[in-house]
Protein backbone atom coordinates (compact mmCIF):
# COMPACT_ATOMS: atom_id res chain seq x y z
CA UNK A 1 0.00 0.00 0.00
CA UNK A 2 1.33 3.43 -1.34
CA UNK A 3 1.52 6.05 1.91
CA UNK A 4 -0.74 8.88 1.00
CA UNK A 5 2.01 11.22 -0.69
CA UNK A 6 3.32 8.61 -2.61
CA UNK A 7 6.31 8.53 -1.72
CA UNK A 8 6.57 5.26 -0.28
CA UNK A 9 5.04 1.84 -0.30
CA UNK A 10 4.27 -0.15 2.66
CA UNK A 11 3.83 -3.99 2.88
CA UNK A 12 2.66 -6.48 5.55
CA UNK A 13 3.96 -10.11 5.73
CA UNK A 14 2.64 -13.50 7.02
CA UNK A 15 5.41 -13.04 10.05
CA UNK A 16 3.52 -9.94 11.11
CA UNK A 17 5.92 -7.34 9.88
CA UNK A 18 5.51 -3.73 7.91
CA UNK A 19 8.23 -3.51 5.74
CA UNK A 20 8.59 0.56 4.62
CA UNK A 21 9.89 0.94 0.52
CA UNK A 22 11.31 3.73 -0.56
CA UNK A 23 9.05 4.34 -3.97
CA UNK A 24 12.00 5.97 -6.36
CA UNK A 25 14.60 3.42 -5.54
CA UNK A 26 12.78 0.47 -4.31
CA UNK A 27 15.21 -0.23 -1.42
CA UNK A 28 13.94 -0.60 2.16
CA UNK A 29 14.14 2.00 4.69
CA UNK A 30 12.89 0.02 8.01
CA UNK A 31 11.00 -3.23 8.82
CA UNK A 32 9.06 -3.05 11.84
CA UNK A 33 7.34 -5.91 13.97
CA UNK A 34 4.15 -4.85 14.30
CA UNK A 35 1.81 -8.01 14.84
CA UNK A 36 2.28 -11.74 16.23
CA UNK A 37 0.62 -12.92 13.06
CA UNK A 38 -0.30 -12.76 9.65
CA UNK A 39 -1.10 -9.02 8.65
CA UNK A 40 -4.44 -9.32 5.99
CA UNK A 41 -5.49 -5.76 5.48
CA UNK A 42 -4.34 -2.45 5.65
CA UNK A 43 -6.08 1.13 4.93
CA UNK A 44 -5.19 4.73 5.30
CA UNK A 45 -8.14 6.82 7.49
CA UNK A 46 -10.01 10.15 5.62
CA UNK A 47 -7.82 12.49 6.69
CA UNK A 48 -4.07 10.10 5.81
CA UNK A 49 -3.27 10.54 9.51
CA UNK A 50 -3.49 6.97 10.53
CA UNK A 51 -3.08 3.28 8.88
CA UNK A 52 -4.99 0.51 10.57
CA UNK A 53 -3.94 -2.86 9.66
CA UNK A 54 -5.49 -5.89 10.90
CA UNK A 55 -4.24 -9.84 11.26
CA UNK A 56 -5.04 -13.34 11.52
CA UNK A 57 -6.29 -13.79 15.04
CA UNK A 58 -8.59 -10.60 14.78
CA UNK A 59 -6.52 -7.73 16.02
CA UNK A 60 -6.60 -4.74 14.81
CA UNK A 61 -3.47 -1.98 15.24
Amino acid sequence: MWTPTGRRLITGSQTGEFTLWNGQSFNFEMILQAHDQAIRSMVWSHNDNWMVSGDDGGAIK
